[in-house]
């Protein structure tokens, strides 16, 4: 970090130490001053207006991107709990009860949301569930062998059809297909554990990774 006063500052890891150096440069003056840009680290790169919008503080990790409903509210998993907040920030719905999630949720249409859920906090089984985010009214529940891997989220295909995979204990996987509207589902069963988010490819070909053993 370049401080204004002209002074480098960087960490050295073997010895934990933190050192000051006087730059030859002179003050930072430039709109990239440091790690991440300024004191907030945001690594606003784009040119946005501004620099800091609002924040949250979680209390706990916060590991999946969040996803945006037709009223602009955003939809995340924090401290395992499905929540949303307005565009200013402010809490739009609190912790929703009995869902234990750190997978980003999807929103199918502007009003229907997908999560993956630890079914029970039974991390052996998961559940995927779908709510209408007007109401959080649940329109549909499926339970899932094994569970959906840390950080991962599902796919989602034009006609409203999910994907989602799942890792077993032992050995093996699950792909599962849901529509909640036409009520379509289909599972597979997979030789190897499957360790993230399925990918589309149109909408008649799913791509899956998983684990090698």
């Amino acid at each position: 970090m370049l401080s204004p006063d002209g002074v480098l500052y960087f960490s050295a890891n073997a010895s934990a130490t933190l050192i000051g150096v006087v730059a030859e440069s002179g003050p930072a003056n430039s709109s990239w001053a440091m790690y991440r840009k300024n004191p907030k680290h945001h690594g606003n790169a784009a040119g946005l207006p501004g620099d800091w919008h609002w924040d949250v503080v979680s209390g706990f990790s916060v590991d999946a991107s969040p996803a945006s409903d037709g009223a602009g509210r955003l939809w995340m998993a924090m401290n395992g709990q499905l929540q949303a907040f307005h565009p200013d920030g402010t809490v739009a719905v609190p912790p929703v009860e009995g869902l234990f999630a750190d997978q980003g949720p999807i929103i199918g249409d502007p009003d229907t949301l997908w999560m993956a859920s630890i079914a029970g906090y039974n991390p052996a089984r998961s559940e995927l569930v779908a709510y209408d985010t007007k109401d959080l009214r649940l329109l549909s529940r499926l339970p899932l062998d094994g569970f959906v891997p840390h950080r991962a989220s599902m796919a989602l295909a034009s006609d409203g059809t999910v994907y989602v995979g799942t890792a077993l204990e032992g050995a093996g996987g699950r792909l599962y297909a849901t529509n909640a509207t036409t009520g379509f589902y289909r599972a597979w069963n997979l030789p190897r554990p499957v360790v993230n988010a399925p990918v589309l490819r149109g909408d008649s070909v799913v791509l899956v990774a998983a684990e090698y053993i």
